[in-house]
């Protein structure tokens, strides 16, 4: 009732005073001095009434501060009774007795009552006119005295308060008088009221104390997030005038907010591990959300998709590293859309652009990258967590590992083919049957550098999927043929030896443990399709470069049966004398890539048989002494030492064989 009543007494003093000029009681001056003096009188019987009845004391302390502080303004702004220094000195004197007499009797209602006061008393006696800088410049008093209650009492209503009562004067005068000339004069009190509930926010998170049960201090969600949300509102509306003024602004309050949460992430103390956890976490929420939301109004539309991107993945590494779920999964989300409008723009094109130096291809290499941080991270995160949510974490890891390999691959394919059929006198790069032996390096490139990360961070998800290099070898092989006559044109012999030495590499890092049970696996299929490609490249370059010596089919065909004998000749020295690595893929070579290898061999002679009569341009067809016959003979020769070989190995196997 006593509070009820202080309001009442408020708004009845400053129709008195408006009643009384109108009236011309007494003098002006004499008036105003009353009404402090009447002021002074309330606040002082409320301090001696302050230990016998607690509330009503306070509540007229606080009504005897209010009414000063009225008074105050009605002598300077209305009435001009005192000059500017000697009105915002006494509203500065007021603003810090009300503060200290706050903290003093530990009387939140005292400093909530008298702040109401404060506010109030501008709208009261508006009188539609004056200067906007008079104004903003009293408010800011009023708000630093609020600080200085905040820095030594954590009392969420009184911030909460100041907070929308000065947010509610903004919005009224702006939306009555702002106009784009008055910018220079009204930024700094924004960038003031910013700041100083910024800083009130932090102070109540700080004045939280740690507990063992709690284990993080507690934040005011409400002043945190609105005081910037609301800023930058009224920044935007400030800044229509001034181009890409909203995009720096937004980034400042970026940088801002995860300067000051990796301040706090430094702070946190041996006791208490998560002591600003809440804190750090809101801050570098709000500094990546911000940062995400300039790249709108300073990027293009596909620079966009990737800003956002990125901010997804920081939002995943955030959650992993705080066991977050909701980061983790609203990070993923905010990249999925990111991708969705790249998506897009990679669908629409680009016209007139450089291969390699386009905002499409760079937004995919980071998109791309965010993803792969993200499903490195989740997947960290899942080996943490209890069996339930494991593997749905999990799940998600292996999902944005397969988009990240998606966009990186098909990024650069779409760009090395873009580069390679770009018009000559543009951005020509090669020639346009090069692309695919580019494609290979990059394939290559690719799986090498997969298999390295991978190891390094003990990434087993990632180095997996490195093994689908060979069957994508075979399929590059096999469209090669159809834009050159051999592979090892237009550098194709570069690429492929990288190729295979890649994909060797690659067998060699994923090889059994010294200590592996015999028996078949499957990396002796792997081993097998590495000899096969590598005898299929071979053996064509081979039957092409006899082909330009001799068009006829003999020597060709003696070439093909040859190579192939020779082939199945080092799988079976390689499965006997090769490398110990090696050696325990003996099924691989001598049971699987050599068979195979005899078998063509035995086919393509069969079949060429028919019809080649066996005679050359050196010599007329001689029995056993011309290249076929000679080569097939060569070809037994070799098939039965393979046949001996597979009885000394297992008896068993030469049954199967």
């Amino acid at each position: 009732m006593v509070q009820i009543g202080i309001v009442i007494l408020f708004i009845g003093v400053a129709f008195l005073l408006k009643y009384v000029a109108d009236q011309g009681w007494l003098s002006l001056e004499l008036r105003h001095v009353l009404v402090t003096l009447g002021g002074a009188v309330m606040a002082g019987v409320g301090w001696r009434l302050r230990r016998r009845t607690r509330n009503y004391g306070l509540a007229l302390q606080g009504a005897g501060i209010g009414v000063i502080y009225m008074t105050v303004f009605f002598a300077f702004r209305i009435y001009a009774l005192l000059p500017a220094g000697i009105a915002f000195s006494a509203l500065a004197i007021l603003g810090a007795t009300c503060a200290g007499l706050a903290v003093i009797n530990n009387a939140r209602i005292l400093a909530f009552l008298a702040v109401i006061g404060a506010f109030l008393a501008p709208f009261l006696a508006s009188t539609g006119q004056g200067s906007h800088v008079a104004l903003f410049s009293y408010y800011a008093l009023v708000n630093l005295a609020i600080l200085a209650i905040a820095w030594f009492k954590a009392w969420r209503s009184l911030n909460l308060a100041g907070f929308f009562f000065t947010l509610a004067a903004g919005i009224a005068w702006g939306a009555s008088s702002y106009e784009p000339a008055l910018f220079n004069s009204t930024e700094p009190f924004l960038i003031l009221f910013f700041l100083f509930y910024l800083a009130i926010a932090i102070l109540y998170a700080v004045r939280q104390p740690a507990t063992e049960s709690r284990g993080a201090n507690l934040i005011d969600t409400t002043l945190l997030f609105g005081n910037p949300l609301s800023a930058f509102s009224l920044q935007v509306a400030a800044m229509q005038h001034i181009e890409k003024g909203a995009g720096w602004s937004a980034l400042a309050l970026g940088v801002l907010y995860v300067a000051l949460a990796l301040l706090f992430i430094r702070r946190r103390s041996v006791k208490h591990e998560f002591q600003y956890a809440l804190l750090s976490e809101a801050l570098l929420f709000l500094g990546f959300f911000f940062a995400a939301l300039s790249a709108p109004f300073l990027l293009e539309a596909q620079s966009v998709a990737a800003t956002w991107a990125v901010s997804g993945g920081a939002w995943v590494w955030l959650g992993a590293q705080r066991r977050r779920i909701w980061n983790v999964l609203w990070g993923g989300l905010v990249q999925l859309g990111a991708m969705t409008a790249l998506g897009v723009a990679v669908v629409a094109g680009m016209e007139s652009t450089p291969p390699w130096l386009n905002p499409l291809y760079l937004g995919i290499l980071l998109i791309s990258g965010a993803a792969f941080a993200s499903a490195f991270y989740m997947g960290r995160l899942a080996q943490t967590l209890a069996k339930s949510l494991r593997m749905l974490i999990w799940l998600f890891s292996l999902f944005f590992l397969i988009l990240a390999l998606a966009w990186w691959m098909g990024g650069h394919t779409w760009q090395i083919i873009d580069a390679s059929m770009a018009a000559p006198g543009e951005w020509h790069l090669d020639t346009d049957k090069g692309w695919l032996v580019n494609l290979i390096f990059f394939y290559a490139a690719t799986a090498l550098l997969g298999e390295v990360i991978g190891r390094r961070l003990n990434w087993r998800a990632l180095r997996l999927p490195m093994l689908g290099l060979l069957p994508l070898l075979v399929v590059m092989a096999a469209a090669q043929l159809q834009l050159t006559a051999h592979h090892f044109m237009l550098r194709g012999w570069a690429a492929w030896s990288l190729a295979l030495a890649v994909l060797y590499r690659l067998l060699y890092r994923w090889r059994l443990p010294d200590d592996a049970p015999a028996g078949w696996n499957w990396r002796d299929l792997w081993h097998a399709g590495a000899l096969w490609l590598a005898a299929f490249l071979l053996v064509w370059f081979g039957a092409w470069q006899v082909d330009q010596f001799d068009s006829g089919d003999t020597w060709v065909v003696s070439c093909v049966t040859v190579l192939c004998a020779l082939f199945g000749l080092l799988a079976m020295q390689l499965a006997q004398r090769g490398p110990a690595w090696i050696r325990r893929q003996q099924n691989g070579y001598l049971r699987l890539g050599a068979p195979l290898l005899f078998l063509f061999a035995l086919g393509w002679t069969l079949l060429i048989h028919v019809d080649a009569d066996g005679a050359h341009w050196l010599l007329p067809y001689l029995p056993l002494l011309n290249p076929l016959d000679m080569s097939t003979l060569l070809l037994f020769g070799v098939i039965f030492r393979w046949i001996r070989q597979l009885r000394l190995a297992s008896a068993a196997v030469f049954y199967w064989a």
